[in-house]
């Protein structure tokens, strides 16, 4: 599963979010490319659950899907469903499982749909590079691949390695010390948990978690690192 972490920078309850969550609907019109008419796309918050530690719900929207065939472009509408939860870390977060590309498109959703767009209160997060080197010192764990931009190397301006033991390779120490970590893909020795963390704070787990501790996990131990 893989799933991205946003900041809510106001003050709410979740009694008062869960009223905003409630009954959510909104229809947005789009040209139809493959033949220049408008057509309603759908977005709704369904099946919202409040247990006062946490909110959890669903967001379904409907696409466009255009492909070509024998008798030229044609298109139609398809529904998508993604699992969402509200917590409290050090404040009132917002997990959203699916990418970082997709998360962010649903945050402004819900920016606009719950929020009514007041300056803007979902906020995508960062995992700087401090942070996330905290991270490898307080948790014992073995990296499987890593890559970096932003490298100050003549010609090189992203790379990545990976295999065992690559901490201890020339490559790994240099690429650190001149460049930023993108993402890191490790295995926790402690929680026997493999997964990979991005710099947006989209964090895919390859071992196969229940969703409660999947945001267990983030809220112990990715929600810290953010800003």
């Amino acid at each position: 599963m893989t799933s991205t972490v946003f900041q809510i920078v106001l003050t709410i309850s979740l009694d008062a979010l869960e009223k905003k969550l409630k009954n959510k609907k909104q229809t947005d019109k789009i040209v139809n490319s493959s033949n220049g008419m408008l057509v309603e796309l759908k977005t709704t918050i369904e099946d919202v659950v409040n247990d006062q530690k946490q909110i959890f719900g669903q967001v379904k929207y409907d696409y466009l899907d255009e492909f070509t065939t024998r008798d030229g472009n044609k298109a139609q509408i398809k529904t998508k469903s993604v699992d969402f939860t509200f917590l409290h870390g050090s404040g009132l977060f917002l997990i959203i499982h699916s990418s970082v590309k997709e998360s962010r498109v649903l945050a402004q959703q819900f920016s606009r749909m719950v929020f009514k767009d007041k300056e803007n209160p979902v906020l995508p997060c960062d995992i700087r590079p401090p942070a996330m080197q905290k991270f490898l010192n307080s948790n014992k764990h073995t990296v499987i691949a890593c890559s970096w931009d932003a490298l100050n190397i003549p010609s090189i301006t992203g790379t990545n390695v990976m295999g065992g033991g690559i901490e201890k390779t020339k490559d790994y120490k240099r690429y650190d010390a001149h460049g930023l970590k993108k993402s890191i893909r490790l295995k926790l020795l402690s929680d026997n948990i493999t997964l990979s963390i991005n710099r947006q704070a989209g964090i895919h787990f390859y071992t196969k978690l229940e969703r409660s501790a999947i945001e267990q996990f983030i809220k112990e131990k990715i929600i810290p690192l953010c800003r």
